[in-house]
């Protein structure tokens, strides 16, 4: 087991594991937008400031998650492990590395946002030490309307 920071040329890879991962919420209402990721939606992310980290157990990636670092604050998202591969703890690997990278940048706090209707993600979090603080409904440019949560870590203890 290994976890990497992507480059522009592993954008095939987390595209794969991104949409293997939300096929489950193909049919949510409303659907998730990850699935309407290209690779080259994601060989831009990886150009302009968004990072991610690669899971690869047996040199094939499993999981990943993006991230960004803006004004003392790691925000993740797009979390994704593989359906085979989950219960085997790898997406709270992947958030004990962000937090790592988290104090390292010396940031005060990670959040990231779930969907309200996701009750086994907002768990997950809670399970982590991730305190709901704050619940908005939000609007998508594609005019869908989803009640998201915000779940926030503030670091100095876990």
């Amino acid at each position: 087991m290994t976890i990497v920071h992507a480059e522009k040329k592993d954008a095939k890879e987390i595209h794969s594991v991104l949409h293997q991962a939300f096929d489950e919420y193909r049919y949510a209402t409303p659907p998730t937008t990850a699935l309407r990721e290209a690779v080259s939606d994601i060989e831009q992310e990886l150009t302009s400031g968004t990072q991610v980290l690669l899971y690869k157990h047996n040199d094939k990636c499993v999981g990943m998650v993006k991230f960004v670092v803006h004004d003392k604050q790691l925000y993740f998202f797009r979390l994704s492990v593989i359906p085979e591969a989950r219960n085997q703890g790898i997406a709270r690997r992947l958030i004990d590395h962000l937090m790592t990278l988290a104090k390292e940048q010396k940031c005060a706090t990670v959040v990231c946002k779930v969907r309200a209707d996701m009750g086994q993600n907002v768990a997950f979090y809670d399970s982590l030490g991730f305190a709901n603080t704050k619940e908005e409904m939000m609007e998508r440019s594609d005019g869908a309307r989803l009640n998201v949560i915000t779940m926030e870590y503030k670091l100095g203890g876990r």
